[in-house]
């Protein structure tokens, strides 16, 4: 990996190059360049191009104005709070389930009467 022009054009060029030998190695350097860093940022992220009705573009766009954000740092926001909330309701189902299946295992070893199970059951489902 080169750290700037200069140091590519050091290694590929002799002494006393051309202007047009400098220019085409300039030319193959700055190829090379984006094609590293399209490759980076394709390693990090994937692209993904939307088509979406210009009325609701036009609807995005007054409700990011509005939390002082570009329509895209508006998007992310919404779509990454809507992956966290979405972990945060899975783990309560979760928990609530494992509340379910400790009352089922209460009234099978005889600790509880069906009637305490089926209101603690009811509770739970309540929740959901």
């Amino acid at each position: 990996m080169y750290k700037s022009v200069h140091e590519y054009l050091d290694k590929h060029l002799g002494t006393n190059p051309s202007d047009t030998e400098i220019k085409q190695c300039k030319k193959a350097y700055w190829k090379w360049y984006r094609k590293q860093h399209r490759q980076k940022r394709v390693a990090k992220a994937k692209a993904l191009n939307l088509t979406i009705p210009l009325e609701l573009w036009n609807n995005l766009k007054v409700r990011a104005s509005a939390s002082g954000m570009d329509v895209y740092d508006f998007i992310k926001r919404h779509l990454k709070s809507g992956v966290e909330s979405t972990l945060e309701m899975d783990r309560a189902i979760t928990i609530q389930l494992m509340q379910c299946l400790e009352h089922i295992k209460d009234y099978m070893h005889g600790d509880i009467s069906i009637e305490t199970l089926h209101t603690a059951l009811e509770r739970i489902i309540l929740k959901l």
